[in-house]
Parts: C-alpha cells; sequence; structure tokens
C-alpha cells in the first residue's frame, strides 16, 4: 500500500507498508540522505515474506512533500527524528525491527534508543556516526543557486564514490535520474542539519545491532563506522568487501544473506 500520510502538522510524506498477515513483526526501513524507500526495493522481495514493513520516504525525498524555510530547518535532525517517533508510535507492533542506511542508520540508532522495549534487532547498513558537529564539504555552504548549476559535477563525484567501478550502468543510471528529483536547497538543508546530530551514548542501547560495513566505502569511513558503533554492548560486524556506500542495491544478494542471518538467529545464539 502506498499513501500519502501527514505524519505531523504539516509535514506529509509518501508511506509504503507491506502487510504481512502472517508475522507479528514489524520492520520499518529508513533510507539515508538524498536517498528514497525505492532503495530497499531488494532488500524488501526478501523482507515481505517474514513480516510486515513499513518504508517511509522522509521529508523532501522521493514522493514525499519538499518544503522550503528560511526561518527554521525542516530537515535538521531533531524533525526527521520526530517524523520517525511518529511514524513508529503509529505503525509499530509489540515486536519490532529498525533497518537504517547511511544517515538513516543514525536515524535508526536514535529511534531504537527510545523503543528499546519494542525494538528486538537493529541493522545498519554504511551507517554515519551520530557525533554533533560532524564535518560537512564546503561546497555545501554555496548559495543554492549555483549548487544547481554544479549538480552535474556532483552527481558523477557521488556516483564515483557512491558505487564501485564496476557497478551496473542501469543501476546507477536509474539512481541518478531519481536523485535529479530531489532539490538541492533540500540536500543542503539536511548536509546543514546533520551538523546538530546530537551525541548519543551507545553504551545505553542494548538491543542487538547488526551493523554491516562496506570495504571499501568511500563516503563513510569503515573505520569511523567501526570506532562509533563499536561502543554498542550487543553488536555485531559484517564486512563486506569490495563493496560500496550503495552495497543494499550492488551487493544486495550478500547484504540480504547477511540481514536475514542476523535476524533469524536467537540473542542467546548472538552473544555466543
Amino acid at each position: 500500500m502506498d499513501s500519502k500520510t501527514q505524519i505531523r502538522p504539516g509535514r506529509t510524506i509518501h508511506l509504503t507498508i507491506h502487510e504481512n498477515p502472517n508475522s507479528d513483526m514489524t520492520a520499518f526501513l529508513i533510507h539515508g540522505l538524498g536517498g528514497r524507500g525505492d532503495q530497499w526495493r531488494e532488500q524488501v522481495k526478501l523482507l515481505k515474506k517474514h513480516y510486515t514493513l513499513v518504508i517511509p520516504d522522509l521529508l523532501g525525498h522521493g514522493k514525499s512533500e519538499k518544503p522550503y524555510s528560511n526561518l527554521v530547518n525542516p530537515y535538521g535532525f531533531s524533525e526527521l527524528d520526530q517524523d520517525l517517533q511518529a511514524i513508529f508510535n503509529h505503525y509499530s507492533s509489540d515486536r519490532n525491527i529498525i533497518i537504517g542506511h547511511s544517515y538513516g542508520g543514525a536515524l535508526a540508532t536514535s529511534l531504537t534508543l527510545d523503543h528499546q522495549d519494542k525494538i528486538k534487532k537493529l541493522v545498519l547498513i554504511s551507517p554515519t556516526p551520530c557525533i554533533p558537529n560532524i564535518p560537512i564539504p564546503f561546497f555545501y555552504r554555496l548559495p543554492v543557486s549555483l549548487l544547481e548549476l554544479l549538480r552535474p559535477l556532483l552527481e558523477r563525484k557521488f556516483q564515483q564514490l557512491a558505487f564501485t567501478r564496476d557497478a551496473n550502468p542501469e543501476l546507477t543510471s536509474i539512481e541518478n535520474k531519481a536523485n535529479q528529483a530531489n532539490p538541492m536547497y533540500v540536500i543542503k538543508l539536511i548536509v546543514n542539519g546533520m551538523q546538530h546530530m546530537p551525541g548519543i551514548d551507545l553504551t545505553m542501547l542494548n538491543t542487538p545491532t547488526l551493523i554491516i560495513v562496506a570495504e571499501p566505502d568511500q563516503l563513510i569511513s569503515p573505520a569511523a563506522q567501526q570506532q562509533f558503533y563499536g561502543n554498542l554492548p550487543n553488536h555485531k560486524f559484517d564486512i563486506i568487501p569490495d563493496s560500496s556506500h550503495m552495497a543494499l542495491l550492488e551487493r544486495s544478494e550478500t547484504v540480504n544473506h547477511s540481514i536475514m542471518n542476523f535476524l533469524l538467529k536467537s540473542s542467546r545464539e548472538l552473544k555466543t
């Protein structure tokens, strides 16, 4: 089911839900900066057989509304976090799974920290460390009009960093076309909003967590991912070699195998 839903006053997003009447668990899939729910398409094919799925296009992304404001950043971390809190409170079951990619991994971690009683497992794919004052590229301080002129250059650079050299041209073309629907003012506001991420004390998060790290990931350093998320009390790293930041699409079979192997194990097995 696809729908446009007002999750909070003035914030309407596109939401995809795959109901599974045979499952008592709900999985929430959270994409990253500049992404969209459809980037989970290879995981959806597998996960919908086991769980009910809730997949948002975050505000400003995909088919969701893209408001602009000069006064308050509608895409700051706290705003997106509140959106996900609202979605979770409305659609969660008694037993839930959270899966996040890239910046969506930082948001997923924050969400899980607040709902450990209902979230049974957390999966992070190439996650952004959730730390304040994260450095941002200088060009995102440029005027939006100039960023739009530079878009072709920025898109080529993103493809070089986010995909492997042997990436399927059809895949990169699909992703590039989809990315063009994201206005540069949205991307700039989100990137600047990342500087205001809260510092999260991971020692307080006991939910069993899988961190899938692409090696090499040229957008988010694997070392930075391991250094930050290695502080989780109950975690497991899976390293995917010869991969990229967009491993969920490029190496979907390997990623899916890692996810299901983790989700289908009991908490006792994970600690051994």
